[in-house]
């Protein structure tokens, strides 16, 4: 068997709830599987470390995601 490193997901979650898309995430997170979400979504942002935005003119600006520990 081979095991699986990295996932592309392409607007997997777009068809899903809130909870369902959560529940697929946080699933991802526990198996270590490392991926890249493309999604309109800003919701998944949680889920991520950076983020990648293409603006109105195709510029590329990338970003880290800052979270607060609490």
């Amino acid at each position: 068997t081979e095991t699986v490193r990295m996932l592309i997901l392409d607007e997997t979650t777009s068809g899903c709830d809130g909870p369902t898309e959560q529940a697929i995430y946080k699933h991802l997170q526990r198996l270590n599987v490392q991926f890249i979400s493309i999604s309109h979504r800003k919701e998944i942002s949680q889920y991520h470390s950076r983020q990648m935005t293409i603006d109105d003119k195709h510029t590329l600006i990338p970003t880290l995601i800052m979270r607060s520990r609490l």
